[in-house]
């Protein structure tokens, strides 16, 4: 390929998956170029003109004056860091010639409360229970603002490419692996929950290990690679006895992490699963489970403790949770998107059950 205009976008083509460079000419005559979609952190690389022509010696080369008549954006405004931006551009480019643009997977305000709460530690993480605690309305707006800015995503494949009795990689603990494979004896059988007053908290296990945003040949809204968007997901995804709606099941033994960590973590998956585009996915993927699901989406959490910690931490961040669940159901927006909330224990129980009872239940 000749030497490309001062600022340009490369394609190389690979058939339907074709990889896309930013490239502009710096002061000293190197090219700069950088892989799109790239995170804010992405490489980018220097190379000499003999360099760049034997690396991108198949490539084409589109000058960004061009690209901007092309897709009707100004992308001479768009700086290299901005692989949002660039996104765009490379799917507009793919849209004019015929091609199937990747999958975009949205990122919620949820999901970078959780990203951020995993990297902080346990007394962070309680300060940040405590405040939630005083002032629950942000939180319960995280959760609107995050299902409103889910609803765009579509996806008509199934949650796992194995099938629900296969067995799924687990990253956990052993322990919490021993809870999931009681749970999974007991998938065709409805469980019972102990201590929960009025509430009807029985389920069934539908399966586990599913991440709601699981797409094949995607990328994340910030431009990075959607290619872990599969791994991990909700522990247990339930089928509540009263109503058939889906239950988030999180799963924290011992110390694996805090109750206040799991219920944000609950959310955001519930969030990501309670959209219609989602529940139309439900109704495809489990048939047997789902096929009467109603028409407004709608989700229980179920927080699963086993061997929680009692020290004054832990007993502070528990203390702030349920309060802060009792608190947000005062807003009258929460229970059409989170019916209830429940934390329940799990107790030794019999070999063919789980001696479940209820630490605390908010909701309807």
């Amino acid at each position: 390929m000749a030497r490309p205009s001062k600022k340009s976008l490369i394609r190389v083509r690979r058939g339907h998956d074709d990889r896309w460079f930013h490239c502009f000419e710096r002061q000293d005559g190197r090219l700069r170029v950088r892989e799109v979609p790239r995170g804010k952190l992405g490489p980018s690389r220097d190379l000499t003109p003999d360099e760049f022509r034997t690396e991108f010696a198949n490539a084409d080369s589109l000058p960004l004056e061009r690209v901007s008549e092309l897709v009707n954006l100004p992308v001479h405004t768009f700086g290299i860091d901005e692989p949002g931006a660039w996104v765009l551009v490379v799917d507009r480019l793919q849209k004019r010639e015929g091609l199937s643009p990747k999958k975009v997977i949205p990122v919620t305000p949820l999901r970078r409360l959780y990203e951020w709460l995993r990297l902080t530690p346990l007394g962070v993480r309680a300060a940040v229970a405590r405040g939630f605690a005083e002032r629950p309305s942000p939180l319960v707006e995280l959760c609107q603002r995050s299902r409103t800015h889910f609803t765009s995503y579509q996806n008509d494949a199934g949650f796992q490419e194995r099938g629900q009795d296969e067995p799924a990689d687990d990253p956990r603990s052993s322990e919490a692996r021993k809870l999931v494979a009681r749970l999974q004896k007991l998938r065709h059988r409805e469980v019972g929950v102990t201590d929960a007053g009025d509430y009807q908290l029985g389920f069934s296990l539908v399966d586990r290990e599913i991440d709601p945003r699981r797409t094949t040949d995607a990328i994340l809204e910030t431009g990075e690679s959607g290619r872990g968007s599969g791994t991990g997901g909700i522990d247990a995804l339930l089928r509540s006895t009263d109503g058939g709606i889906p239950i988030i099941g999180e799963i924290k033994v011992k110390k694996d992490m805090d109750v206040f960590f799991g219920l944000v973590q609950a959310l955001m998956y519930g969030v990501e699963l309670a959209t219609p585009n989602q529940f139309a996915r439900l109704r495809k993927s489990y048939p047997e489970q789902f096929a009467d699901l109603p028409d407004r989406p709608q989700f229980d959490v179920y927080l699963l403790l086993a061997d929680h910690p009692s020290d004054p931490l832990h007993a502070d961040i528990m203390a702030s949770t349920q309060y802060l669940v009792k608190e947000m159901y005062k807003e009258n927006t929460l229970s059409s998107l989170v019916r209830r909330i429940a934390c329940l224990s799990v107790g030794s129980g019999p070999e063919d059950g789980l001696g479940l009872s209820a630490h605390f239940v908010f909701g309807k």
